[in-house]
């Protein structure tokens, strides 16, 4: 699809998942208003809201696919859910999970501990009084 379209797109999936996630009766209605089939609407409660449920935004990305329409020259591209099993390019991981991404990198190099600093500290994984070289 043209990258104008994915673009567009990606606004109405982002909104779609925002609302389910947040579980009132007047996003249930958005929802539904969005999603007509009841299999898509299935799909959304039973697969991406639980996978989202610790991230807070940006569901979805843009891939670029660095090739054009012989026609207009348009750039295509494609949509894509983020955090599924399989994924070439995994997203940051976000509750939990970052903190075992902070920690693991925090530890792997001296580089890294001045990366990371700043995060572990906030997260409590380190005692700023207590320098680790």
């Amino acid at each position: 699809m043209p990258m104008q379209r994915a673009k567009e797109v990606q606004q109405y999936a982002e909104e779609i998942v925002f609302h389910a996630k947040k579980g009132t009766s007047y996003s249930d209605g958005i929802v539904e208003s969005m999603l007509i089939s009841p299999e898509a609407r299935q799909i959304l409660y039973e697969q991406l809201v639980p996978r989202y449920k610790d991230r807070h935004f940006f569901f979805t990305r843009i891939i670029n696919r660095y090739a054009t329409k012989i026609k207009h020259q348009d750039p295509q591209a494609f949509i894509e859910f983020v955090d599924w099993p399989g994924e070439l390019r995994p997203a940051n991981p976000v509750g939990e999970a970052r903190k075992k991404h902070v920690a693991e990198q925090y530890d792997a190099s001296r580089r890294n501990r001045r990366r990371y600093i700043g995060e572990a500290v906030k997260l409590g994984l380190v005692d700023p009084s207590q320098p680790k070289d």
